[in-house]
């Protein structure tokens, strides 16, 4: 059926935008959008504007659940099979874990699973495919990958359909569908993310990872900026920002790990890397972004146009308000990294002196961010916590190794003259777009929960021995393993037009962003009830409140907390959250873009089929 000449007309309006869309620097991928041509025989792609009057309203009833296979409002296959045409390209995928290789049935081949078994750590291979997650226990784990599985590999908390998206009309149109569909709508660039935010039972999936793109703007001008820019494609990862800044002698804030998605949740979530006390977080440097909206639209979102959505992209969380297609960003002077590592034993020190040198050790946190630099320790306890190991590593951009040296000479001194055996790596230099670790990453499977600890927890000496007492009953009576990074994203450090940002407020005055993980009993054991599960998940909160107790009016970094952390709005948006959620209803009056513990998240809740805390279930509505 033709549409309406009536309804052709308000979809070429909606097409074009609702919102005005500020030329900006595009890619082919993006210059390729969705017209009424498209639209013309499949109503279901069509696009469905924003009423101007009354923003963040829904006329029609909202069903209370997201369609679901089996369901009466699940698409039927013939639909399917014309979304696939209007995609075009082979684009829409019916993908199968990639463990399914080693189960038996149609998909089992023995080589394959082999070679995924033996080379987790040096593939990229899993952020290569459209279903991997970097952990599996968001989607119940529904495919255990292992060289003799036992139980079924299932679909579990997987999506069921994946769009291939390699342009902004392939997006629009599985956004229309989606919504116009009552389809539960993920997005997913890497899968390098660890709560089950681009992943889900019964979902159609949009993946982002080919939209790849890269230019230097030798001077570009938005707001009140005037420089050297470089724009982006949202599905580059760390190791090709790398390769770009190497060949174009520049510095970009990105990953430090190869295979996270640069410009995608990353940068959505805040993204802390070495340049974090150096240039700030990820997303500080955002001067502009194209993205495709829950209406259909694709904008172009800066400091002079569709500011608010501008804001709330920029550190508000991902999967949020619109998928990114590219961004431009800051481009600085390369640099150079001085790095040195301390190791210390509790085996070589014994436990006391162990602790006391610990404790030593973090008091020094601040003299580092303070100087521009970084440092990311881990306490490992060992066999039920009859030792420990602690391992740090010190980054400092644009330092020499003289001036690291002599940074350094105080912490050192200090623990030499208590006696501590350590091993200490000398200082080395690097260039920053050379560092990058690895080619692939270690599939773990934990849970953690985080909390960003301010500068008064520093200058109080009081507040620094609860502080560090608690950090030490987490690992010594808890049995966690713990993860600190010392940074310094401050305000006036990060320039234009980074500070007037949705960052959670907290990230402005932390001296150490620390995590906490779980990994016992493991929820990615299809064994473990889901009783075990909530009180492993209960455990974990437990010990996190030690560090909350001592931290009030601080926060959590919403890409690697608890998904299960209490008054989530404040801990990972702070006073912002109120703003965002308004942003979120006028751009998203659908609530089409859902993830666990993002703004305006509350509204729905999915009904797991195991009992436990993962995206294996249907999405539906709530009381909220």
């Amino acid at each position: 059926m033709r549409l309406t000449s009536a309804t052709v007309a308000l979809l070429s309006f909606a097409v074009t935008s609702t919102r005005a869309a500020a030329d900006g620097p595009k890619f082919a991928f993006e210059t390729v959008q969705l017209t009424v041509d498209d639209i013309a025989n499949f109503s279901a792609i069509a696009p469905k504007p924003i009423n101007p009057k009354t923003p963040g309203t829904v006329c029609k009833p909202r069903p209370e659940c997201r369609a679901f296979p089996g369901s009466s409002d699940w698409p039927a296959d013939a639909e399917w099979e014309k979304l696939g045409a209007a995609l075009g390209g082979g684009a829409l995928l019916k993908p199968v874990p990639l463990a399914a290789a080693c189960y038996p049935g149609v998909y089992q081949d023995a080589a394959t699973c082999t070679a995924l078994v033996n080379s987790q750590t040096i593939t990229r291979a899993y952020f290569a495919d459209p279903l991997s997650l970097s952990t599996q226990w968001p989607a119940g784990n529904p495919c255990p990958l292992v060289a003799n599985p036992t139980g079924e590999c299932t679909q579990g908390g997987l999506p069921v359909y994946v769009v291939n998206a390699t342009s902004v009309k392939q997006i629009q149109i599985a956004v229309n569908f989606a919504r116009n569909k009552n389809l539960r709508l993920v997005v997913k660039n890497t899968g390098h993310e660890f709560v089950g935010r681009s992943t889900g039972a019964g979902s159609l999936s949009i993946w982002t990872q080919y939209l790849k793109g890269f230019e230097i703007l030798p001077d570009y001008s938005v707001g009140a900026f005037h420089g050297k820019a470089a724009h982006a494609g949202v599905g580059l990862q760390a190791w090709e920002v790398h390769a770009a800044m190497a060949q174009n002698d520049i510095a970009l804030v990105s990953p430090s790990f190869a295979t996270v998605g640069a410009f995608g949740g990353f940068m959505a979530g805040g993204g802390h890397s070495t340049m974090i006390s150096y240039l700030g977080l990820a997303s500080d440097q955002v001067l502009s972004l194209n993205v495709v909206t829950a209406d259909g639209s694709f904008v172009t979102a800066s400091p002079d146009v569709n500011s608010d959505i501008y804001f709330a992209l920029r550190g508000g969380g991902g999967g949020t308000y619109g998928i990114v297609t590219s961004v431009v960003v800051k481009a600085h002077p390369s640099v150079n990294i001085t790095t040195a590592n301390i190791a210390i034993s509790s085996l070589d020190t014994g436990i006391d002196l162990f602790w006391t040198a610990m404790k030593i050790y973090f008091a020094y946190a601040g003299t580092i961010v303070d100087a521009g630099g970084i440092d990311r320790n881990y306490i490992y306890p060992y066999a039920n916590i009859t030792y420990f190991n602690f391992t740090t590593q010190f980054e400092f951009p644009g330092k020499t190794i003289e001036q690291v040296n002599t940074l350094l000479a105080p912490l050192t001194t200090s623990l030499t003259t208590l006696g501590v055996t350590m091993t200490l790596t000398p200082p080395k230099t690097i260039t920053w777009a050379s560092e990058v670790l690895g080619e692939g990453a270690p599939r773990r499977d934990e849970r953690f929960s985080s909390r960003l600890l301010p500068r008064a927890v520093w200058d109080d000496p009081a507040k620094y021995a609860t502080a560090f007492a608690a950090l030490k009953k987490i690992v010594d009576e808890g049995g966690y393993e713990i993860h600190g990074t010392a940074m310094k994203p401050s305000r006036q450090l990060v320039g234009y037009p980074g500070a007037d940002s949705a960052v959670n407020p907290a990230f402005r005055d932390t001296v150490m962003h620390m995590v906490i993980y779980d990994s016992a009993p493991s929820s990615s054991l299809r064994s473990v009830s889901s009783a075990e599960d909530l009180a492993a998940r209960a455990r974990l909160s437990t010990y996190t409140d030690f560090l909350r107790q001592v931290t009030p009016g601080s926060g959590s970094y919403l890409s690697e907390g608890d998904v299960l952390e209490p008054n989530w709005q404040q801990s990972f948006f702070g006073v912002n959250y109120p703003r965002l959620l308004e942003i979120k209803n006028k751009f998203d009056p659908w609530g089409l873009f859902w993830a666990p513990s993002t703004v305006g998240s509350e509204k729905r809740a999915v009904q797991s089929v195991d009992g436990k805390t993962n995206q294996n279930g249907r999405l539906c509505r709530t009381t909220a």
